[in-house]
């Protein structure tokens, strides 16, 4: 079920992310969401329907409620940094 967000209802959240092309924006939300936070995706129609990703019409943003924010872009900070690996020590027979 798709919940419509008015832009009045839209006043409390804030933009965490920006990206090019509905793809990479509903990658984030759904990491967001399976955090438990509630995200949602602003985006100008025209683009989705003539699949333009240049110039402002591929532009969407994540939004989520302002209270969440801090969650937010630590959860999608830490996602951004490389992992380290394990340096694992082989034993060898001499």
């Amino acid at each position: 079920m798709k919940v419509k967000y008015s832009s009045r209802s839209l006043r409390r959240y804030t933009v965490i992310s920006i990206t090019q092309g509905l793809l990479r924006a509903e990658v984030v939300r759904t990491y967001l969401r399976s955090h438990g936070i509630p995200a949602v995706l602003r985006y100008e129609s025209a683009g989705r329907a003539l699949g333009i990703t240049v110039d402002g019409l591929g532009e969407v943003q994540v939004l989520v409620p302002a209270r969440w924010e801090r969650q937010a872009r630590r959860l999608l900070r830490a996602r951004q940094r490389p992992r380290r690996s394990r340096r694992v020590r082989l034993k060898t027979r001499s």
